[in-house]
């Protein structure tokens, strides 16, 4: 397994889950490219073929804002293209699937930044950072266009009551650059951003838990 798993109560009946993605490690092999889905006891509940290479994180967030955790998750299908999912924790299946310019190397995190109470998708590639829709599936923002994103971006309550939005990725000559962004529109609130449903930086939380359950601190 090369991705970094995700903890929580996606499974049905609200039970706890392990789901990570397998990567490519075994070249050829019948679980390559997949994404799987374990519960406490280890059995396999369900994989997905995600069509590309599975081996960034996937979160869980609320992207429908009923107060369930979706799998959120990328099929690197090239360095120039991947495919990003919003899968149902009880089934495997997929709510929705969008195309998104670019590999997705390091792993997703999300945001409630329109205020309407669900999670937005906010997926670092190699030619810039993209934010999907939690609810369409709509690819909605491009930012940091024209630089390369290998990691997670980091989604804090800023000072000033706005959500910032953290990058950290190179140009085109290899440079290390660093972006901050804030969000100031309508119905954006820093303070929504480590509410119960969202997955704001890697691995979840800064202890790294990679647990959807654990509660987020109210100041990042």
């Amino acid at each position: 397994m090369q991705s970094s798993p995700a903890v929580g109560t996606f499974l049905s009946s609200g039970r706890w889950g392990i789901v990570a993605g397998t990567g490519t490690y075994w070249k050829g092999a019948s679980d390559t490219n997949k994404l799987m889905a374990f519960d406490r006891n280890c059995y396999l509940n369900w994989k997905d073929d995600l069509h590309g290479i599975s081996d960034s994180s996937p979160a869980l967030a609320d992207v429908k804002g009923t107060g369930q955790n979706w799998i959120v998750q990328a099929g690197r299908v090239s360095n120039a293209s991947s495919i990003v999912y919003a899968i149902d924790g009880a089934t495997g299946h997929a709510t929705w699937r969008v195309t998104v310019p670019g590999g997705v190397y390091g792993g997703i995190s999300t945001a409630d930044l329109t205020g309407l109470g669900y999670q937005d998708v906010i997926v670092p590639t190699v030619t810039g950072t993209y934010i999907i829709d939690g609810r369409s599936g709509k690819i909605v923002l491009k930012v940091g266009a024209g630089y390369g994103f290998q990691n997670n971006a980091l989604v804090t309550n800023d000072p000033n009551g706005a959500i910032g939005l953290t990058l950290a990725g190179y140009d085109g000559k290899n440079r290390g650059v660093l972006f901050h962004y804030q969000f100031t529109n309508a119905g954006a609130k820093g303070a929504n951003v480590n509410k119960k449903g969202a997955w704001p930086m890697f691995h979840h939380d800064p202890k790294l838990t990679g647990d959807a359950n654990t509660p987020l601190a109210a100041k990042p």
